[in-house]
């Protein structure tokens, strides 16, 4: 707003300049000042100053003639109505400002007063603050537009507003652009699950999910780095960063078919972040209630069979649908092992 306030008042000077060259007896003024009017850059020098002056004070020069009169008392009084929109807008950008400043102060003071209160270490300390910081950012960011814009739309248009926002970020994924399915059924498909879907914030250090532990999401990384370890696989894995996916499974998990007892899968890998991340995520939940919405249960079915058979469902760094992200070429893994075992246990799910 502050930007736009001061190409707005530089454009105004322009312009009123340019009118008052044209409108006025300019060769007398000219001469008044040692000015050449046949120089361009000297005659908007003049022009521009003498704008100025009447913006911020009174003309610099009595008025030559009855016209020039009237155009200096236009001149006036649009600067007194200019400049109290000027002072209007300035005191709302400032007002804005503070209402900002005030809702993220309080919630610092409530971090800083539970953290003297159970003495936490500075490690923990340090994230605390950074996801006050991060939350404030993604509040600025979408929270308005969700809060007065989101409720006035109809469903369709709301999948088709978020289907575009992240639309490219889930099509990444092989079995989301399945060419043996109807292109237009799957486009709606995947606005129904961007529409379902919740966006996170992680700070600096923070666990996205942890092995062994039980998962029911599939996320997609909108921003940030996250590091992936593992006790139960040997594999080294590629640095995750923006574009990726992880936890495929979670959405492709049938416990009938893969012969366990246990509604949901295990975490097969710990995933922490690097950076500040923000994540895109699929509820198991969600993404069945789609799968019925529009009849795909064959589609699904044929994705879990791949899973069942031990085929990749995707590479995350290329974006193709026949390997693994390990036996990408184009992937960087950390502490790589060019062996064939590695490459074997090569998944990332």
């Amino acid at each position: 707003q502050v930007l736009q306030l001061i190409f707005v008042i530089f454009m105004m000077t322009h312009l009123l300049a340019c009118a008052w060259r044209a409108n006025s007896n300019f060769d007398v003024h000219a001469a008044q000042f040692e000015t050449n009017p046949a120089d361009p850059v000297e005659s908007y020098s003049l022009a521009v100053w003498w704008t100025v002056c009447t913006l911020t004070d009174s003309p610099p020069t009595d008025p030559t003639s009855h016209h020039e009169m009237w155009f200096s008392a236009g001149v006036s009084l649009f600067c007194y109505i200019f400049g109290s929109i000027q002072l209007a807008t300035v005191v709302q950008v400032f007002d804005n400002f503070h209402q900002e400043s005030k809702k993220v102060t309080q919630q610092l003071k409530i971090a800083n007063r539970f953290i003297v209160s159970h003495r936490l270490p500075p490690e923990v300390n340090g994230r605390i603050i950074n996801a006050v910081h991060s939350g404030h950012y993604q509040d600025l960011a979408v929270g308005d537009f969700k809060k007065y814009i989101e409720p006035l739309l109809s469903e369709d248009l709301r999948m088709e507003i978020f289907g575009h926002v992240h639309g490219d970020l889930i099509r990444r994924f092989p079995p989301f652009r399945d060419a043996k399915e109807d292109e237009s059924l799957m486009r709606k498909f995947l606005f129904r699950l961007v529409l379902g879907a919740s966006t996170r914030q992680y700070s600096e250090r923070d666990y996205i999910f942890e092995e062994f532990k039980r998962g029911d999401t599939m996320m997609f990384f909108v921003s940030g780095r996250a590091a992936m370890t593992s006790v139960r696989q040997k594999a080294p894995f590629a640095t995750v960063g923006p574009g990726w996916w992880l936890g495929e499974n979670e959405l492709f998990w049938d416990a009938q078919t893969y012969g366990s007892g246990t509604e949901y899968p295990e975490r097969s890998a710990t995933c922490r972040a690097i950076t500040q991340c923000t994540t895109l995520e699929i509820h198991r939940n969600s993404f069945k209630d789609a799968v019925k919405e529009f009849k795909l249960e064959r589609w699904y079915n044929r994705m879990v069979a791949k899973g069942v058979a031990g085929e990749s469902w995707g590479c995350q760094v290329c974006g193709e649908p026949d390997h693994f992200v390990n036996w990408c070429q184009h992937a960087e893994m950390r502490g790589q092992d060019k062996s064939p075992v590695a490459k074997a246990s090569g998944s990332t799910r």
